[in-house]
């Protein structure tokens, strides 16, 4: 935390906005888990939304995801039926992991 009397450093900056960063990620995958928990199929735009990345990223994903986590592809929907979804959101998170390792290992060259 940064003293009320004088601005964070770049770096003091750098860290809130990671942690804050982090934190909303986990609130995305438990706002995805929920909607998996009560929802049969989501479409792939609301995917992409609820993850907030692009829906090109998904697309370009999608049909690997489907294929190692047991899920179905329907038009512009995806079918959860029987999938391992714990393992499909574990997944995201490891994803983000990777995109938050390679965006601190830039700060820290600041």
């Amino acid at each position: 935390m940064v003293d009320e009397g004088r601005r964070p450093t770049i770096k003091e900056w750098l860290d809130e906005a990671t942690r804050e960063a982090l934190l909303e990620e986990k609130k995305r995958l438990a706002k995805l888990q929920q909607i998996i928990k009560v929802s049969e199929s989501l479409e792939i735009s609301r995917l992409a939304n609820v993850l907030k990345v692009d829906e090109q990223y998904v697309w370009d994903n999608i049909f690997n995801w489907a294929e190692q986590f047991g899920f179905k592809i329907k038009e512009n929907i995806v079918i959860f039926g029987q999938c391992d979804t714990s393992a499909f959101t574990d997944e995201l998170q490891r994803q983000f992991d990777t995109w938050d390792d390679k965006t601190r290992s830039k700060k820290s060259k600041i």
